[in-house]
């Protein structure tokens, strides 16, 4: 009998262990940073490894920089067009797609929003609860796909002394 109660446990702890697992909560986390030669503001905002629905070389942040609240796509190596641009497309829970507009590809492996798009773009990330991103290089049509969470996105870009309702 105390092993059929023993064996009930296990199995029970096993079932919790698991149910647990597909539940972690992931969240977006804040890094406080300044620029070391030029002194301005760097902190940003990005989701950890468990926001996202993959591991496809393509991950977001937004961020302060010298000219304000920046959203920035870090992704593997694309050349971009003539004008070095990638295009880019979010989707935000079942919402109006923001795109396809074309962003600056920097370093071939960066790539920034304009301008113009981030305050509104931030405001419906705060009311979300997933984000899609797909990116395409102009080059040779090569596209990269990412689901990432929003969860912890509102409390974490409050942080950031460049983000003004």
């Amino acid at each position: 009998m105390a092993f059929s109660q023993l064996r009930k446990v296990r199995e029970i702890s096993i079932i919790v262990l698991l149910l647990g697992s597909n539940f972690a909560k992931a969240d977006w986390v804040y890094v406080q940073s300044t620029d070391p030669f030029e002194d301005h503001d760097t902190s940003s905002v990005s989701p950890d490894l468990a926001s996202y629905s993959s591991d496809n070389e393509l991950a977001i942040s937004v961020r302060c920089e010298i000219d304000g609240l920046n959203i920035l796509l870090t992704h593997s190596y694309m050349n971009g067009d003539s004008d070095e641009e990638v295009l880019a497309v979010l989707r935000i829970d079942k919402n109006e797609a923001y795109g396809p507009t074309y962003w600056d590809l920097q370093g071939n492996t960066q790539s920034w929003m304009p301008l113009r798009n981030v305050g509104k773009v931030v405001e419906e990330m705060k009311r979300g609860d997933r984000i899609l991103i797909r990116l395409t290089d102009p080059s040779d049509d090569e596209q990269l796909f990412e689901d990432v969470s929003l969860d912890g996105f509102d409390s974490a870009v409050e942080k950031l002394a460049c983000y003004k309702i």
